[in-house]
């Protein structure tokens, strides 16, 4: 089901037929119930998410995808996107899964001042974990820098007796932590990392099978 509201867009036939294309020709798209969400790229960093079991999709993914490549592109993005459905579906189905990444859930963490009123919320992951690895125990997130959101890590303490963290000095860039969690970039939720791995690891397989 496609939609669109006040403050998103319509969609065109071709993208329709662009979607509907997509969709058949994988298999790990076929099964799920579809509802997307044309949006602005002005809108939310013109990432895309989920909101319930809707799926929004910035328009310049649809643009895009012309190419064989580009709509395999897509496709991840929506099987991407229909994780974090199910993880907002059963919550806690996969801590344990976290856990022996190296996650664990907190309470509450106490971020520096500045970086407080310039983190960038994720609906796709919005309760609060730490991280350890080698490196030490970190907590992960989207900051505002200009206009953009970039991903940072900072060292914690913690926690106290109520579970809580806080957040230690200058942040460090998550690309050194990303190695600890399979090389995912996006690693500043155990959800995202959960996603991308399925995504990237369900299209490798049906590459490797075709």
């Amino acid at each position: 089901m496609l939609l669109a509201n006040s403050k998103c867009h319509d969609w065109e036939p071709s993208e329709k037929e662009l979607i509907q294309k997509t969709i058949t020709e994988h298999r790990a798209l076929q099964r799920a119930k579809w509802r997307l969400i044309k949006a602005d790229n002005r809108v939310d960093f013109s990432y895309p998410y989920t909101i319930g079991d809707c799926v929004v999709l910035p328009e310049h993914l649809l643009a895009a995808a012309g190419s064989s490549d580009a709509r395999i592109s897509l496709a991840k993005t929506l099987l991407h996107e229909h994780v974090h459905i199910l993880q907002r579906h059963h919550p806690g189905l996969f801590d344990n899964l976290y856990k022996t990444w190296g996650f664990r859930r907190a309470t509450k963490i106490d971020m520096p001042a500045d970086y407080e009123e310039r983190t960038v919320t994720n609906p796709d992951g919005l309760d609060a974990w730490i991280f350890s690895c080698p490196d030490g125990t970190f907590t992960m997130g989207l900051f505002l820098e200009g206009s953009k959101p970039v991903k940072k890590a900072f060292r914690v303490s913690g926690p106290d007796e109520k579970g809580a963290y806080v957040a230690l000095g200058d942040p460090t860039d998550l690309r050194k932590i990303s190695q600890w969690l399979f090389g995912v970039e996006s690693c500043y939720h155990p959800h995202e990392v959960h996603a991308y791995l399925v995504s990237d690891n369900v299209f490798d397989r049906e590459k490797e099978l075709s």
